[in-house]
């Protein structure tokens, strides 16, 4: 069964729980799991613990403070891959909701009708490219397979290297050489910021002479003598992924990567 990571955002706490049972009711239907957090307000969603993005975010959009268009704006502008669905009875508010690009729109005056609709069209757009995420590595006595958004980041150990997952606490020896993963992996959003490192750039907060800085508890150090220090060639591979100024000794992504500070 498919795992969805869902974020829910609507200051109307009564509904909350309402609106979560019908949208997960929706995807079990569709033959998915779905995992839905909920938050009270854009505040709270900008504070969630660290981790890697939802996949889809169900938004409400007229909310106290700052409301769900300023919070679906600012998310597209951090290049975060989470896609969004209005979830609002202000059908006025449309047009202004389409200039975020959001994934879809769902009234709340025809909730029971929009949502059946959206989740579907959602699961079958994602299914159609979902092969592409899933990343098959050498290990000792078979193939690992994972999702792309769960590698945090390789590194180089001799022989072997060491893959770091975001839900293991200890690495994975994979068989394998660094180069052979970076012609592999470079072209799926993966930096080789130093020979013996290479880093999934939806983790990244700042690369730095010597650092490379990633979600709080980890941290990539490697010998700045060693460090990929061409500008040019970092920019060449993460244009048009996410917005980040370069120079010859620092790369700073200009957006924290899902909620990172």
């Amino acid at each position: 069964m498919r795992e969805v990571s869902i974020a829910l955002c609507d200051d109307d706490r009564d509904m909350l729980e309402l609106l979560a049972g019908s949208i997960r009711a929706a995807f079990v239907r569709e033959g998915a799991a779905p995992d839905i957090r909920l938050f009270y307000s854009a505040q709270a969603f900008r504070a969630r613990p660290a981790g890697p993005p939802f996949e889809l975010l169900f938004l409400d959009i007229q909310m106290p403070g700052e409301n769900g268009i300023a919070l679906a704006e600012s998310l597209r502008q951090e290049g975060l891959p989470t896609r969004v669905v209005f979830l609002s009875s202000r059908e006025d508010k449309v047009f202004q909701a389409l200039q975020t690009r959001p994934y879809s729109f769902v009234r709340k005056s025809h909730f029971l009708e929009d949502l059946p609709r959206v989740v579907h069209d959602y699961l079958a757009d994602t299914d159609a490219g979902r092969d592409t995420d899933r990343i098959a590595v050498q290990q000792k006595g078979g193939i690992l397979q994972f999702d792309r958004s769960e590698a945090v980041y390789i590194e180089g150990s001799g022989k072997n290297q060491l893959l770091h997952l975001h839900n293991r606490a200890e690495p994975v020896v994979i068989h394998s050489t660094m180069d052979a993963l970076t012609a592999e992996l470079e072209p799926r959003g993966f930096l080789r910021v130093h020979k013996g490192f290479l880093v999934n750039h939806r983790y990244i907060r700042a690369i730095r002479t010597g650092t490379c800085c990633l979600p709080p508890g980890r941290r990539c150090r490697f010998p700045a003598a060693g460090a990929r220090r061409s500008s040019s060639s970092i920019w060449t591979r993460c244009a048009g992924r996410a917005p980040c100024f370069c120079n010859t000794y620092i790369l700073h992504f200009l957006y924290n990567i899902a909620g990172f500070a």
